[in-house]
This record gives C-alpha cells, sequence and structure tokens, in this order.
C-alpha cells in the first residue's frame, strides 16, 4: 500500500470510540493503518472526547513482530503529529502535548497476550503464587519436560500392574508419536490449553441414552426390512436378505437381552449390509429408510463404544491427572512457567482478585486486539475480565478480525470466538464495523476473489448454522479503491504431468517464473 489512505465511513466510524466495536477487515483494507490512527486519536482525546494517556491503552497482536511494527507506525505518526503542531504554534501546550505522548508511548502496553499477561503476573508474582524472578521456558523444552513427566506417570502406573494402563499401553504402544505418553502429554497441553483446571472430569454413563439408542436402531432396522420386503427389485431382496442376516447378531442387545462385548464389530457389519445393494430412482422411501438405518447404526455404536471404554477412559483420567502433577512440580522446581500458564493464570488471578481487576479496569481506556478470528476462548476470558461490561466500567474493546482468514490452529485458535463476539455485539452489545475497501488489488482481481468466495463459502443446504462455520454475505465483498487495471487479471497454468508432491510444487515454480519473465519481456 503507499502514498496517503482515504479512510472510508466505516473507518470515520471506528476513531469515535463510544463501545465495545468488532472489526471485520477484509484483505488489504489497511487494517493497521486504521489501528495506528485510532490510536493517534486516542491520544489526543478526538476518539473518545478527552486525552488518553498511553499507558492507558493496550494493544494486543498476535505476534511480536506485529506489535513492533504497530508501534513504529504510531510513533512516526505521533512524531508527525508533534512536528505539525510545532510549526504551528512553536511551544504551545499543543505541541508539548504531543512531544510527551511521543516520550510516553513507551508505556503503551502493545504485544502478545502472553507478553500482557507475562507483565501483569511479574507486577503481580505474589498474588499469583509465583517467584518474581521466575523465567518462561521455551516450547521445546517445556514439551520435553512434559513428556518426560507423561513417560514417568505411564511406567508408574505399568510398574503399580494397574489393568487399564496395561490394556492402553497395548494398544498404543508406550513410547513414539502414536505411543500412550505421547497421547497423555497432548491431552495434559490441551486442557492447559483450553484453560481446564483440576482432575479431568468424566462422563457419566447413560444407560437410559444406550436403551433408547438401541430400541430406535430396532424400530430403524424393522422398517428396512417391511419396506425392502413389500419392495420387488433385485436391490430391495438383496438388502432385504444382508439386513436380516447381519440383524440376527444383534436383536437380542436390541430387545435388552443385554451388553454385546463384540457389539461395535457387528454394528459394522450392519452397516456394511446396507452399502452393496442398489436401489433404483423409484425406490427413495426405502432409500430414507436405509440411510435412517445407518445413522441409528453409528449413534449405538459410539454410545456402545463409550460403555466398553469407560475402564480406558479412567484410566486415562488418572494418568493426564499424574501427569500435570508431575509436569507442575518440575516448572515450581525451575522456578518457570510455560506459555499456557501465563494464559491460566493471568486468568485465575484476575478471577479471584475483585480489587486488582478493578484497578486494570479503571487503568485501561482502551482495549485493541487484532487478529481476533485466531482467539482461543481462555483468551476470550482474559478479554471479558478485563473489558466487558460490568462495574466499574472497563475499557472500550475494540475486536479485529477477518473470519475468512482463520487458517491457523494455534494454540487452539477458534474462529467461533470471534463469531460469537460479532453476533452478541451486533445483537446490541456493541457495534459491529466492516472495513471492506482494499487499497492493494486492482477491481478484476478482487472481481475473481468475490466470485470465488461467494461460491466457495456456502455453508450446505438446509443444514443448521455453526459458529465455526464461514458465509460470505454481501458484506465481506472487497471494494476497489485502486483504479481500474489489465483484464483478465487471472490466468491458469495447467500441469498435467504427474510426480510426486515436490516435484510438482518445482514444475509449478518453474511456470510461474517463465510466466513473470514473458509478461516483464512484452512477449506474453
Amino acid at each position: 500500500m503507499s502514498g496517503p489512505i482515504r479512510f472510508g465511513p466505516a473507518a470515520e466510524a471506528l476513531f469515535r470510540l463510544e463501545g465495545p466495536t468488532a472489526v471485520s477487515a477484509g484483505a488489504g483494507s489497511g487494517k493497521t493503518t486504521a489501528l495506528v490512527e485510532l490510536c493517534v486519536r486516542l491520544l489526543s482525546g478526538e476518539a473518545t472526547g478527552s486525552p488518553c494517556d498511553p499507558a492507558a491503552i493496550a494493544a494486543i497482536t498476535f505476534t511480536e513482530k506485529a506489535a513492533e511494527e504497530l508501534v513504529l507506525r504510531l510513533r512516526e505518526a505521533v512524531s508527525e503529529r508533534a512536528r505539525t503542531a510545532a510549526v504551528a504554534a512553536p511551544g504551545s501546550a499543543e505541541a508539548q502535548a504531543w512531544v510527551d505522548r511521543l516520550h510516553g508511548l513507551e508505556r503503551m502496553a502493545a504485544g502478545t497476550i502472553h507478553a500482557f499477561c507475562g507483565r501483569l503476573l511479574r507486577e503481580h508474582a505474589p498474588e499469583a503464587d509465583l517467584d518474581p524472578e521466575f523465567t518462561v521456558v521455551d516450547e521445546e523444552r517445556a514439551w520435553g519436560w512434559l513428556h518426560g513427566a507423561a513417560r514417568a506417570a505411564v511406567v508408574a502406573a505399568l510398574d503399580a500392574g494397574r489393568p487399564g494402563a496395561r490394556l492402553l499401553a497395548a494398544g498404543l504402544g508406550a513410547e513414539g508419536r502414536t505411543g500412550l505418553s505421547w497421547l497423555v502429554a497432548e491431552l495434559v497441553r490441551a486442557r492447559a490449553t483450553r484453560g481446564d483446571a483440576g482432575p479431568p472430569a468424566i462422563a457419566p454413563e447413560d444407560p437410559a441414552a444406550l436403551r433408547a439408542a438401541w430400541e430406535r436402531l430396532g424400530d430403524a432396522a424393522g422398517g428396512v426390512l417391511a419396506i425392502a420386503r413389500a419392495g420387488g427389485s433385485p436391490g430391495a431382496a438383496r438388502l432385504l436378505e444382508q439386513v436380516a442376516r447381519a440383524w440376527v447378531a444383534l436383536e437380542g442387545a436390541a430387545r435388552g437381552a443385554g451388553p454385546l462385548p463384540d457389539a461395535p464389530a457387528r454394528l459394522e457389519a450392519l452397516d456394511g449390509a446396507t452399502r452393496g445393494p442398489r436401489l433404483g430412482r423409484a425406490e427413495e422411501r426405502l432409500r430414507e429408510a436405509r440411510d435412517g438405518l445407518r445413522a441409528a447404526a453409528a449413534e449405538v455404536a459410539r454410545l456402545e463404544a463409550e460403555r466398553l471404554a469407560a475402564p480406558q477412559r479412567e484410566e486415562l483420567a488418572r494418568l493426564v491427572a499424574d501427569t500435570a502433577g508431575r509436569y507442575a512440580d518440575r516448572k515450581r522446581a525451575a522456578r518457570a512457567v510455560d506459555f499456557d500458564d501465563l494464559l491460566v493464570r493471568a486468568r485465575d488471578l484476575l478471577a479471584r482478585d475483585g480489587a486488582l481487576r478493578a484497578e486494570l479496569r479503571a487503568r485501561f481506556r482502551a482495549l485493541l486486539v487484532d487478529e481476533y478470528q485466531d482467539v482461543n476462548a481462555l483468551q476470550q476470558e482474559l478479554f471479558d475480565l478485563l473489558a466487558a461490561p460490568a462495574d466499574p466500567p472497563g475499557p472500550h474493546l475494540v475486536a479485529v478480525g477477518d473470519l475468512k482468514q482463520s487458517i491457523y490452529r494455534f494454540r487452539g485458535a477458534d474462529v467461533a470466538v470471534f463469531a460469537r463476539l460479532v453476533r452478541r455485539f451486533a445483537a446490541g452489545e456493541g457495534r459491529v464495523l466492516r472495513l471492506s475497501e482494499n487499497h492493494r488489488s486492482v477491481p478484476a482481481v478482487l472481481d475473481l476473489v468475490n466470485e470465488v468466495s461467494a461460491g466457495a463459502m456456502v455453508p450446505p443446504a438446509g443444514a443448521p448454522p455453526r459458529d465455526d462455520e464461514i458465509r460470505f454475505e454481501d458484506g465481506d465483498r472487497l471494494l476497489a479503491r485502486r483504479a481500474e487495471g489489465a483484464r483478465p487479471a487471472c490466468e491458469l497454468l495447467v500441469d498435467g504431468d504427474g510426480g510426486s508432491a515436490a516435484e510438482r510444487r518445482l514444475r509449478e515454480a518453474e511456470a510461474l517464473v517463465r510466466r513473470i519473465q514473458a509478461l516483464v519481456a512484452g512477449t506474453a
């Protein structure tokens, strides 16, 4: 993006910060420039009606590099304001105010959510039950400690002769990336990323649900057999024969005769019996009954697997709890925390310490969070503690993201978090703005992107809406701000040859180089 940016109506509305705001920022819409301008206007008082001290602004970015870029560009923008004020009125209070703001930018909290939580915990280490000189262990070492704790927990369980541990180790193996210790370590890490505390809770068995599922399966099987028997086509006759044969092995359980130790295998055979015969176009009723039988069998298979795996599930929970304890002891001995600890401990500190929470809510006037589509549920808890409507009032939350650019699963990133926030704000808890004016690409490129997105980001017809499902709407269309360029703006370079993925990537790169050289040379 080059040259001065012209802010559109949505950006100008953002600069009048009157409450919680969700910003859907399309690709190339000048999001960082808009955030810098918002910070400048917060400092000057144009955004809220009174000047904002730099220490009263918190800017959370996805990476430290993004934070450095934001602060650098903000420093340049504030410097420009200071120069302009000095030229207009040398020695004036306004000129001095901008100089003070420039020097005060060091006190602005700008960085990743982990850096923000780290500063908070160092300031309040005793309240967080931490050594003030704690260190943050890097990812590689943390995983080594965690996997070592899991290995020790598994070995202890096997040495104690626990049947569940022996069964799990026999099925998974004890070591390796698919082994039991690796699985236990991954579960501990996943629970920490989610912010789960305490021993794992085991879902209780539900015999009534299992009994009801078997009854539905019996009804579904009876329906298929009755319709197929009344049919007459070769496909119906074959379906009748196969389903009847498979059902004999399950009928006793469906009638309540007792659990089957090999129920999953028998249910799999029933499902397979429905997949061979071909039905005619006129047999829609039988086809629907067959599909219903498959769904009923899948439900029973899931519930039966949960029943059969109950002892292993309990053992796995014991291993997870033991591993988490050993890992916590290892970190405590080293006076260290990992990245998940930073968020969990900060969340817990703010949740239990009302005085500190009130202090922080009063300290900050604006909480700006970039790349909100990559926020996870634990981070959302932190933002709610700091900025959700409550008494005393907290800072204005500005959540900036783009649902369509949610491509990471790093540290539990969940696009549904931003989707739910947008829905809440649209329903009255705040406001939703869309930065859709694209300053980067020519109109022909945006036309292509819009049409491809509109065709690809369409949920299945009749499916219930899901928070993690991206729907392309009219407001998502990118609007061109650059002048018209050459058309067409898209070419397909077809590679019909085979080979490995590495060979295809190399050919693709070579084809792109040749095409660009031809375009530059004017020989295309």
